[in-house]
């Protein structure tokens, strides 16, 4: 299925108007109010960072005020052409607006995640193999994963570093008690498994679809 994009550039006013006719008139499936790039961001936070939580309220006036004071695109999205073709007429003709529209494929997502990812070799004692890729890499340091909605296949630094350093603690003692918090795909409490079925392992998630996959 074919979706098309019809992206405006006018003032706040204007697309006010617009998004009105558009669900009004001409069966609009949505709207993409809108999409800041690098640059704007920077511009707007400088050295800011932020992690986690919400957001201050000043930053998301910030926004607003940018969003208000500067013409930008907004994409409205259509199924059918004919939709698409009579907005665009529409903005052209009553709203004085530069307007442009883009097809836009459906897209195979299963396939196109699978692509990111591929066997992570850890060390020479263990190695993250997709379970789609089981039988190109069977072999006893394999360790199959199906990430799904859980994620992590030990491409994050963060988890390549983990798993690293229990291969290497494991070499000379043995650890009690693991717990994999936050345990996504459940790689780490995995691996740990893989090395010593005596260690008390603990995986906590709050992610529903995390702890099904």
């Amino acid at each position: 299925m074919t979706t098309l994009k019809v992206q405006l550039i006018c003032d706040e006013k204007q697309h006010e108007r617009a998004g009105a006719m558009a669900y009004q008139k001409y069966n609009c499936q949505g709207i993409e109010e809108f999409c800041l790039n690098e640059q704007e961001v920077d511009s707007m936070l400088g050295e800011k960072s932020y992690s986690g939580g919400n957001l201050p309220e000043d930053v998301l006036d910030s926004v607003d005020i940018f969003m208000t004071k500067s013409a930008h695109p907004r994409a409205y999205y259509f199924l059918d052409l004919e939709d698409a073709e009579s907005f665009k007429k529409f903005c052209i003709i009553e709203l004085d607006s530069e307007t442009v529209i883009t097809k836009i494929e459906e897209e195979d997502w299963n396939s196109t995640w699978r692509e990111t990812y591929s066997v992570i070799e850890i060390n020479e004692k263990l190695k993250i193999v997709p379970s789609w890729e089981k039988e190109l890499h069977e072999s006893s340091k394999s360790l199959y994963i199906y990430p799904g909605m859980g994620f992590g296949t030990g491409n994050h630094e963060t988890t390549f570093l983990c798993l690293k350093k229990y291969v290497e603690l494991s070499k000379t003692q043995m650890i009690d008690s693991v717990l994999d918090f936050g345990c996504g795909s459940g790689i780490l409490g995995l691996a740990v498994r893989r090395f010593n079925q005596e260690t008390q392992i603990d995986l906590y998630d709050i992610d529903h679809d995390a702890i099904i996959n």
